[in-house]
């Protein structure tokens, strides 16, 4: 007993010391921030010293920071607690004294001179440009010049008959000025015939659109006028009669602009017009530009099915991703993303649609096919679509508006669909996407995908990772016996996505947060979250159209960002591998550094985290008989003191409510413990303290996590509301009204705190300060610092330290898990390019040149082979460089980028699609591909 006293009264002797050692060091508002640190590339090592800055202004330098307090003897006792950081003052040559910033400023100086020198020169070299020499002559036949050229080269001049037989049959749509007037050769452009022999054909008169302009163009009709303008690589504006018609390479082109940049039709339409304004053509082409390029679309879609069809047979049953688990395989487990999108709406003004979808459902699920297994399955809807019945809300998913089945009912009497709920893999690929006609985020839009996946992989040895923002609440409603999904729940772990599950409960985290879930790896289930930054990017395109045509347009901008995904897949894939061992390493430093410092042994940490689970099974569903008792007498007294403060009607009527349901609680404890109603315990009698300091801990725990997340709920839409983008009026008062709602919130809540800290006993009220609203609010405040610094009472351990080793030691399991996740999709990437590669060869080996699908196939099998050397080289990365973590070699993102630059030389397909970030140098490529891939990635595991 001494040897324990003593053990004991020296640890907080210690812990003591260390509160003065924090103090003394000035930790204060600006200084404490024991979690957030940034690991993506660009930012690694830096601390967020406010993670709502822009710009240097978010960070503070930590290499800098722990050069600086090398110098210092003193400060190195502060590693005593691993996760504490210290703000530096940053000195004014800091930029110049980094190499990597010095080395990057030093090229921008270069690049800016070297422009600076050749700027006079080039804009001399602009106007001599166009000025025209005395008296011309005509480049072929030396006699005197008529009209000049601008698409046959500089200075080229011709005299009218050399004209017209450079630009008869062949460069029909070059620019040519006349020389006295510079004038726009208007003349109308005659097509050849496309019939060998010399029959005559009527004529028709149609306006062009190029990219170079616009032109009068007179076709004969060999095969009729659709065929003609279609040979001719033009694309009529109307099925009958067309006068206007529009280019293959216009259509091309703005496929680009609006995949890749989101142009409107509209702004495009502008930019044809502004090409032809010295020619005074007059015509508004807009809304046949807008029905012309849907159909282009349609026949797109249809040429990529049909070219499918060619060397993908029915019986592959192929996965959409083809690094993930394939049907055909055993013993696999798949990951897939839930989430819904509420910004793709579209307004019931818009009208309804007149013609079918033009482009395929490889991933809209069809409205057709949703109603008719909604009318197939009505046993998943029996409990879901009567507003009467409200589905169980537990104290987790009721933070979530999602998981609000009523609120699904909702109707805007403006809108018309709603927005889609999709679904992506581990890798952000696209899966299936449902179109929300008139309703909200319910339960069996999940289902019908899941019954979807369910099928397509049959086996009862094939198992599901699913990651959804509401998984706690959405699994307990799977888990109901009336469920038809419930005889397959063995199959199926739930989690809830990385980011969204600090907005759960500790209790909810401990069972769904992603890193506590084997098989797993490091997946965020995030990926969702990235494709809707890059579809609402077609919200103001699409809210005007109609319904199929949205979807159209959806639909394609999900098979673009599908085929970007395949194509870096294995560059992404060596990307997780290099992150799953920095954070190996990383996770083994931290844990060593625990062991050494404060005991903490791999076996403690997996006692502690039994122990957790043990505790919150036995709080939540076993609570001893005797402590519930006290439990509801507590709730009892709570609500009578309550109904004596109060004066409202409605107040009353609900606290006698409670008050009835409380007294039934306890009458049943009662009867069950035999204790009479004159022998009723009084909770504040002091021969039941051991039950009131019991009671009193587990409610602050309940209440310090609730204020946790009120807390950072405010400080989000606070910044949100202060940052630099314009809001309009009416969102900012939504975001006030919401602000004002949290404070009063946290009022309660800071009420509820301080009256239960009163109840404990002096000792125990040292652990919990007293809260203040500003204490609160300030998440680097004494307030929350003394609550992580608090000592667990069992190990003797700083809770902080106790929070950081079972993160890491989570961390450290789940990038074991991910680099032999890894291994086997490397493997079968490869495995899968391969095996494409020889399908098209065969089929190609079958064909002749002559048919229609030759060309495309060979475009098709060019991109495969480019594919699978990308594949086999980050395969041989990944396996040659499998000892990574046991030594300090990195893989570098230059490796990639020289081995990209390598393919596309060696390669050359004559596909002009670009990467999907572009970029001219190194920071550039950190800043754009980085923060869009591994953000999340990263900086969730380490928060």
């Amino acid at each position: 007993m001494q040897q324990s006293e003593s053990s004991k009264s020296n640890n907080k002797s210690n812990d003591l010391k260390l509160r003065t050692k924090i103090s003394k060091e000035k930790i204060g508002p600006k200084h404490y921030r024991p979690y957030t640190v940034s690991f993506n590339n660009k930012d690694g090592g830096k601390t967020v010293i406010n993670k709502y800055a822009k710009g240097s202004n978010k960070f503070k330098f930590s290499n800098q920071a722990k050069s600086l307090s090398n110098n210092k003897s003193e400060e190195q006792t502060n590693e005593e607690l691993e996760n504490f950081e210290f703000d530096f003052e940053l000195s004014d040559n800091y930029e110049s004294n980094n190499p990597k910033t010095a080395n990057y400023r030093q090229k921008q100086d270069k690049l800016a001179a070297n422009w600076k020198a050749v700027l006079d020169d080039i804009y001399n070299s602009i106007l001599d440009n166009e000025v025209m020499p005395d008296n011309p002559s005509c480049f072929n036949c030396d006699s005197i010049a008529t009209l000049k050229c601008l698409d046959c080269g500089p200075k080229i001049f011709y005299c009218n008959n050399c004209f017209n037989h450079f630009h008869n049959k062949i460069n029909l749509f070059h620019y040519c000025i006349y020389l006295d007037n510079y004038q726009f050769n208007s003349n109308e452009i005659k097509l050849p015939q496309l019939c060998v022999g010399k029959c005559e054909h009527p004529v028709s008169k149609i306006l062009t659109v190029f990219l170079k302009g616009w032109f009068y163009i007179q076709i004969p009709t060999c095969e009729g006028i659709i065929e003609s303008l279609i040979k001719n690589r033009l694309f009529p504006a109307s099925p009958c009669n067309p006068t206007l018609a529009f280019s293959f390479d216009v259509f091309d082109m703005y496929y680009q602009l609006l995949f890749e940049a989101q142009v409107s039709h509209l702004a495009f339409c502008k930019v044809l017009e502004a090409f032809q304004y010295q020619q005074n053509i007059n015509r508004n082409i807009y809304s046949l530009f807008i029905s012309a390029f849907h159909k282009y679309l349609g026949f797109k879609s249809k040429l990529q099915a049909d070219l499918r069809k060619y060397y993908e047979s029915e019986s592959d049953n192929n996965f959409e991703c083809p690094a993930c688990p394939q049907p055909n395989e055993n013993n696999i487990t798949t990951i897939i993303s839930f989430d819904g999108n509420f910004q793709l709406r579209r307004l019931k003004s818009s009208g309804n649609s007149c013609e079918d979808r033009l482009v395929n459902d490889r991933f809209i699920i069809s409205e057709e096919f949703f109603s008719n297994w909604v009318s197939n399955n009505q046993s998943f809807c029996n409990n879901k679509l009567q507003k009467d019945k409200k589905i169980d809300i537990t104290s987790c998913e009721s933070n979530f508006k999602a998981a609000d089945q009523l609120r699904s009912f909702n109707k805007s009497k403006f809108l018309d669909d709603t927005g889609i709920f999709g679904s992506t893999c581990r890798h952000g690929v696209p899966l299936k996407f449902l179109n929300l006609k008139k309703m909200g985020e319910r339960y069996i839009l999940a289902e019908c995908l899941i019954d979807n996946f369910r099928h397509k992989f049959s086996n009862s040895d094939q198992k599901f990772i699913f990651l959804y923002d509401i998984a706690c609440s959405f699994h307990a409603h799977i888990s109901k016996s009336n469920n038809p999904l419930h005889l397959y729940q063995d199959r199926f772990k739930w989690a809830v996505s990385i980011f969204h599950a600090y907005a759960h409960t500790p209790s909810c985290q401990k069972i769904y947060h992603p890193r506590t879930i084997d098989s797993i790896g490091l997946t965020d289930g995030e990926s969702l979250e990235r494709l809707w930054s890059y579809l609402g990017k077609f919200v103001n395109i699409t809210k005007y159209m109609k319904s199929n045509h949205r979807l159209d347009i959806l639909g394609m901008a999900l098979e673009h960002i599908y085929q970007k995904s395949i194509k870096r897949l294995a560059n992404n894939l060596l990307k997780r591998f290099k992150n799953a061992q920095k954070v190996e390493k990383d996770s083994l430093e931290k844990l060593a550094a625990f062991e050494q410092q404060y005991q903490m042994t791999f076996q403690l940490i997996e006692e502690i985290i039994q122990k957790q689970k043990e505790h919150e099974y036995s709080f939540k569903n076993n609570l001893k008989s005797e402590d519930a008792y006290f439990e509801a007498l507590m709730e009892f007294n709570t609500v009578n003191n309550n109904i004596s403060k109060t004066n409202n009607d409605k107040k009353l009527e609900i606290l006698e409510k409670k008050r009835l349901n409380a007294l039934k609680k306890i009458e049943n404890f009662e009867l069950k413990l035999n204790i009479l109603e004159s022998h009723r315990w009084n909770p504040m009698d002091s021969k039941y303290s051991n039950y009131l300091v019991n009671y009193c801990i587990n409610q602050l725990n309940i209440i310090i996590n609730k204020l946790r997340n009120e807390r950072n709920e405010y400080s989000f839409k606070t910044a949100y509301l202060y940052d630099k983008d314009h809001k309009g009026t009416k969102i900012s008062t939504k975001i006030k009204i919401s602000s004002a709602n949290s404070i009063s919130k946290i009022n309660q809540l800071i009420s509820r705190y301080n009256d239960t800290r009163n109840l404990l006993p002096p000792q125990q009220q040292a652990n919990y300060p007293l809260a203040l609203i500003k204490e609160v609010l300030n998440n680097q405040s004494t307030f929350w610092i003394s609550l992580d610094v608090n000592t667990n009472a069992d190990t003797q351990i700083p809770q902080i330290v106790i929070y950081n080793a079972i993160q890491k030691f989570y961390n450290l399991h789940r990038s074991k898990e991910e680099q032999n996740i890894l291994k086997t999709e490397i493997t079968r990437l490869v495995d899968f390019w391969t095996k494409q590669k020889q399908q098209i060869e065969n089929v190609i080996a079958k064909l002749e040149k002559k048919n229609s699908i030759y060309y495309y196939l060979k475009i098709e099998l060019q991109k495969t082979n480019t594919n699978l050397k990308n594949s086999q080289y980050m395969y041989n990365k990944i396996f040659e460089d499998n000892d990574l973590s046991n030594s300090n070699q990195i893989i570098e993102s230059e490796d990639i980028e020289e081995f990209e630059n390598v393919i596309e030389e060696e390669f050359d397909s004559g596909d002009n699609e670009e990467e999907y970030f572009e970029n001219d140098n190194e920071e550039d490529v950190e800043e754009d591909v980085e923060n869009f891939e591994e953000d999340f990635d990263e900086y969730f595991i380490n928060n």
